[in-house]
């Protein structure tokens, strides 16, 4: 159950694993609809700490498949070829590695899972700007 308690704050009354991916609606249409967009997910993640602010990745931004594997290659000091080498044979693809191991999700990696329950809502800003909010909970 979701409660709003103030606003611009998300609290549910559970402690279920649930996650929200905000962003522009243009911004989420192109993830949808291209396969080869990512975004990133979890700005704690531990490897790009390494990385300066202005070289980190932004979270919830798009990036293409490019821009993702320069993340990794400053952080890892490897080249894509190399990091495709290393890939664990546990991923069936480059896109379930790049969620697996970095924490770059595609639109389809998202969605596609049945652990969760999915639903997307709109949100227009009092600017004006339109945004799509991808929520992600627990189903058990």
């Amino acid at each position: 159950m979701i409660i709003k308690v103030r606003r611009g704050c998300y609290e549910t009354n559970s402690s279920i694993d649930h996650a929200l991916v905000i962003m522009p609606e243009e911004d989420s249409e192109r993830w949808e609809n291209d396969d080869h967009l990512y975004v990133y997910v979890d700005k704690y993640f531990y490897a790009f700490k390494k990385l300066s602010d202005e070289e980190r990745p932004i979270y919830m931004r798009l990036y293409t498949e490019e821009e993702v594997f320069a993340f990794i290659e400053k952080v890892s000091g490897k080249t894509k070829e190399e990091i495709l080498d290393d890939m664990d044979d546990e991923y069936e693809d480059v896109a379930g590695m790049l969620y697996g191991e970095y924490d770059f999700a595609t639109s389809e990696i998202w969605n596609d899972n049945d652990e969760y329950y999915h639903d997307v809502y709109e949100y227009t800003a009092p600017s004006g700007e339109r945004f799509k909010i991808h929520a992600r909970y627990c189903n058990g």
